[in-house]
């Protein structure tokens, strides 16, 4: 090929042009990160929610159990034929399970 020819086929490029499109390729990144950003936050939520799901059930579940062991101590300690058998009682549970029954 000729020099002619070649210089036929060189194309200029305008900086502008070609700064536009930095901008516009920047812009786009700057999109596809705040898209990410979303699509943790959305699956994030939603998991963070079950968690805090999950463990308010067992909370809750390990309170309701407390109290009606302490329920059932009562009665245990109220069926009591006599006193002594109910302070009998009380001084068995209380030192059995202290920590369930309370003082």
């Amino acid at each position: 090929m000729s020099a002619e020819s070649m210089e036929g086929n060189v194309q200029t490029v305008d900086p502008d042009i070609e700064e536009r499109k930095l901008k516009i390729e920047e812009r786009k990144l700057e999109i596809e990160i705040l898209k990410a950003r979303w699509t943790a936050i959305s699956v994030i939520v939603p998991i963070l929610i079950i968690v805090i799901t999950v463990g308010w059930g067992i909370a809750s579940i390990n309170q309701q159990a407390k109290l009606n062991f302490q329920l059932e101590a009562a009665k245990t300690i109220m069926t009591a034929q006599t006193y002594g058998d109910q302070v009998a009682r009380a001084t068995f549970l209380r030192e059995n399970f202290a920590k369930t029954v309370g003082k």
